[in-house]
């Protein structure tokens, strides 16, 4: 099993497969028992990139095209049946590109993607990148835009060791070079907070002209973590989703 993803269910015959990937500084453990809410037939993994949990002593990737690039060629073996892809904040942006880079392999399906709590990259936002700022000019910005838990924030310790996989998921998520986006060949969803205050609407509806296929928009009560407070309503509406294959 590559290191790349943690194995939430494999079958031996499954007719489909979903690839879960985490929000900035999250691991795969976010996504831990969610094979429970899905049928036998369906496989979960999880991605699991450098810097975090088992991969902590690994350095955490700054580049959204490098990772694109690893997970390209770790996630071919399982691509031997229809994908589904749900990706929350960072881990959306990282599940659009590589869907895009996957899209030119004869062997790879993907029939739905699940775009949760990250700005549209057509959205022309300009950020400051986080090698430009000074560690207390970083934690500001992470508490304004909440897109860190506050628990984790308020954690001396912990970020203190997390600080770096944060300024690396941090430049990851501002590496939207619009030319290099086209539309995808797939439904999709749009889970959207209500109190995201970092992700507007205006901007989370701009996920609509990267779609060829059907797009819907689910709002969830909530902060940027909805994924977290409001987990059984967002398995709940995932599991919805899949009855349409």
């Amino acid at each position: 099993m590559s290191k790349w993803f943690v194995k939430l269910r494999l079958s031996k015959t499954p007719k489909l497969r979903i690839f879960l990937f985490p929000h900035a500084g999250a691991g795969p453990s976010i996504f831990r028992n969610w094979e429970q809410n899905f049928s036998s037939d369906t496989d979960l993994l999880a991605v699991h990139l450098p810097g975090r949990e088992t991969r902590f002593n690994e350095k955490p990737i700054n580049c959204l095209d490098t990772i694109v690039k690893h997970l390209t060629i770790e996630i071919l073996p399982y691509c031997d049946r229809p994908c589904i892809f749900v990706g929350h904040s960072n881990g959306a942006l990282i599940a659009f590109a590589l869907a895009q880079e996957l899209a030119r392999q004869k062997s790879f399906r993907l029939l739905h993607m699940v775009v949760s709590a990250k700005n549209s990259p057509n959205d022309p936002y300009e950020r400051k990148k986080p090698f430009e700022m000074s560690d207390d000019e970083f934690l500001m910005d992470l508490k304004q835009t909440s897109s860190i838990p506050a628990e984790i924030l308020s954690d001396k310790e912990a970020m203190e060791l997390f600080l770096p996989v944060l300024r690396a998921d941090y430049s990851v998520g501002l590496d939207c070079k619009h030319s290099k986006f086209y539309k995808l060949r797939c439904d999709a969803s749009l889970f959207w907070g209500a109190q995201d205050e970092g992700v507007p609407l205006a901007s989370m509806l701009g996920w609509q002209n990267l779609f060829e296929g059907h797009v819907e928009t689910y709002e969830f009560a909530g902060d940027h973590f909805f994924i977290l407070t409001e987990k059984e309503r967002f398995v709940s509406k995932l599991s919805e989703i899949l009855e349409n294959y």
